[in-house]
């Protein structure tokens, strides 16, 4: 069993700063001896949600969500946790973007052939699916997004 561990760093909402994120994330997860898809599941939601804080948050109304057209002037803080104790993976990102409810996201028609589908909401089903426990709180300004993860080494 892992003995309680706790990590903390804040980013800005582009997309050098979400590398940046995923490479510190990488740095943890490398030395826990965790079950490679209990890392993967926690890094794709990790990109999943700081992509969808960095596309939409629209902090001083961007309207553009190409990620590459988004840069520092967007003001978006992410501050990023993570933590395991007790077999339980637990990653937080609290933002200051515009206010997004995760769980008002509705995946109707998902059975449907991929060519038939809508972009958007596959993603946050997709973490719905693969988390363990995910909680939304909202913030001002901002939101809270917890996604759990129940875990064993894999030593």
């Amino acid at each position: 069993m892992i003995d309680q561990l706790q990590y903390q760093k804040i980013f800005l909402g582009n997309k050098a700063q979400m590398i940046e994120a995923l490479d510190w994330l990488d740095a943890i997860l490398k030395d826990l001896e965790l079950e490679p898809s209990v890392i993967f599941n926690l890094r794709l939601c990790f990109e999943e949600l700081f992509t969808n804080i960095v596309k939409y948050g629209r902090i001083n109304n961007l309207n553009n969500s190409n990620l590459d057209q988004i840069n520092e002037t967007n003001n978006i803080i992410i501050d990023v946790r993570f933590s395991i104790a007790a077999e339980k993976l637990r990653l937080t990102l609290e933002d200051n973007a515009t206010s997004f409810d995760i769980n008002s996201i509705q995946t109707s028609g998902i059975n449907k052939p991929l060519h038939q589908l809508n972009p958007g909401g596959l993603g946050i089903h997709l973490i719905k699916n693969i988390a363990d426990n995910l909680y939304y709180m909202p913030l001002n300004p901002g939101n809270k997004v917890v996604v759990e993860f129940n875990c064993t080494t894999s030593t």
